[in-house]
């Protein structure tokens, strides 16, 4: 005669690392995904939404820990409950149908029990798709919920492909195109592209960097009454609804390309001789 030794499963180290409640066909079974990757379920759970007397219940523990084979899908766990942590008897998800097929429908049963065997039948034949989908669906729900992000370089490159696209195709020009795709890009990956913005191509004349606010502050006064300066003098003109700059003022500032909330386009910066300009105009 060969003696077989049965390991015990409260010998094997198994830890949970997930657990959560499923429901199945009015009862809530206890699921638990481990630190092997498997996913196991609480014997107890599945017992009592079958409608396992307590009698029952004890032999079905008893033939998961026993059994030449079932006892290989046995873990003892320690689990949360509303008793507090305890140590729940559990079988491996790919053995759930084995053990549920070992479970005989008795013709006593089929007769005294139509309810129970109703039960058993579903439980053995749609339990195990249930609790592998309640972890597959959540898995998948994580994954969708972490896109990957495409590289900044790459986000940024494709951009200024369209920009340039756009502004050889449109004659718009490259410095307010590079402008949206310098936005754009920003919006994508969340880099602060401030520093290359100031590297913007400007429009061909004398650098300036004064806006008339600053110009303002200068001379005391407002910055409507600089720009009405400005346009008295002729510097500047109103072409729909923007500043631009005229050929007499390209001596003093030059148009600078910026996209900001959704807009982009020129905005004049004056040199400091401009203020020259403006505080004669005042005296006269």
């Amino acid at each position: 005669m060969t003696k077989q030794t049965i390991v015990d499963v409260s010998e094997q180290k198994v830890v949970p690392v997930e657990q959560q409640l499923v429901n199945f066909n009015g009862a809530e079974l206890m699921a638990v995904k481990a630190n092997d990757e498997k996913i196991y379920v609480g014997v107890k759970w599945v017992c009592k939404g079958i409608g396992l007397s307590d009698d029952q219940m004890r032999n079905e523990r008893k033939k998961i820990q026993s059994d030449v084979v079932l006892h290989r899908g046995g873990a003892k766990l320690a689990l949360p409950t509303n008793s507090g942590v305890q140590e729940v008897l559990c079988i491996e998800l790919n053995y759930l149908p084995l053990w549920l097929a070992k479970i005989s429908i008795t013709p006593n049963m089929r007769l005294n029990q139509p309810e129970l065997t109703q039960n058993l039948i579903l439980y053995q034949l749609k339990t195990r798709d249930v609790l592998a989908d309640a972890f597959l669906k959540k898995e998948a729900t994580s994954k969708r919920s972490k896109p990957r992000k495409k590289s900044v370089n790459l986000v940024f490159r494709q951009e200024m492909d369209i920009a340039k696209t756009m502004a050889s195709i449109t004659g718009v020009k490259e410095g307010i195109a590079y402008a949206v795709a310098m936005e754009r890009a920003e919006q994508k990956t969340g880099e602060d592209f401030t520093s290359y913005k100031r590297l913007l191509p400007a429009a061909i004349h004398e650098t300036g960097f004064l806006n008339p606010t600053q110009i303002g502050e200068r001379m005391g006064m407002k910055a409507r009454r600089v720009n009405q300066l400005l346009l008295e003098k002729g510097l500047q003109a109103k072409i729909d609804k923007e500043w631009r700059v005229t050929d007499g003022g390209k001596e003093y500032g030059e148009e600078l390309p910026y996209a900001r909330n959704g807009h982009s386009g020129y905005q004049i910066r004056w040199n400091e001789s401009v203020l020259d300009v403006l505080a004669m105009m005042e005296v006269m």
